[in-house]
């Protein structure tokens, strides 16, 4: 959707190369959503586009308008400060979010159990248990995983044109799934269940 997104902002034209991209990435989210013909647990026909189908593809317009809009600016302001900024706003919304949650959930009287967005709103108002374990990720999280990956891709997006860039983030699946640990753990479960069908194990 980004090359489409950058058209109707900037009327930029995308090229043969991203309209086909565009065209294959749509057929692959497509047999990923598209719904399957059976009957839910509750007897419910599953046949239909259900909620989580309709926020998949809002999340993924959101996704592509922030691509096109970092793209754009990348070039025009310094990459910390954009990345300051974006993370700031992200920040600001979490925080008013969880807020909401922790006074929403004991005037409603919504608990885990609930199940959905009642059980949803109700875990995000709960309290973390605070140790050095947590202490640790939370850190490990907000300088590798959210500052660094924010410099990191405002630098890079500043060089590479929207499309560009939102096919190097789609490959981030494929390369973590091709990983050399793995590959490897994929080969000694093949080699195991290779070995099964023979009627024996080799010892782990």
């Amino acid at each position: 959707m980004v090359p489409f997104v950058v058209w109707l902002l900037w009327r930029e034209r995308p090229s043969r190369e991203n309209v086909m991209g565009v065209v294959c990435a749509s057929l692959g989210g497509a047999l990923m959503v598209w719904p399957r013909p059976s009957a839910t647990a509750s007897g419910a026909d599953s046949s239909r586009l259900n909620s989580g189908d309709a926020l998949t593809l809002a999340a993924t317009l959101l996704f592509a308008l922030h691509v096109a809009l970092t793209s754009h600016y990348a070039r025009r302001i310094a990459t910390h400060r954009l990345s300051v900024c974006q993370i700031a706003v992200a920040a600001g919304v979490f925080v008013l979010l969880w807020l909401a949650c922790r006074a929403a959930a004991p005037l409603l009287g919504l608990n885990e159990a609930s199940g959905g967005l009642s059980a949803f709103v109700a875990s995000e108002a709960g309290t973390p248990p605070w140790n050095a374990r947590v202490a640790a990720q939370i850190l490990y999280l907000a300088l590798v995983a959210t500052v660094g990956t924010f410099l990191v891709g405002t630098w890079g997006q500043a060089r590479v044109g929207a499309t560009h860039a939102v096919v190097i983030f789609r490959l981030e699946p494929v390369l973590r799934h091709c990983s050399p640990s793995r590959v490897a753990r994929a080969q000694r479960m093949a080699h195991s269940a290779a070995n099964r069908r023979r009627g024996f194990c080799w010892p782990a």
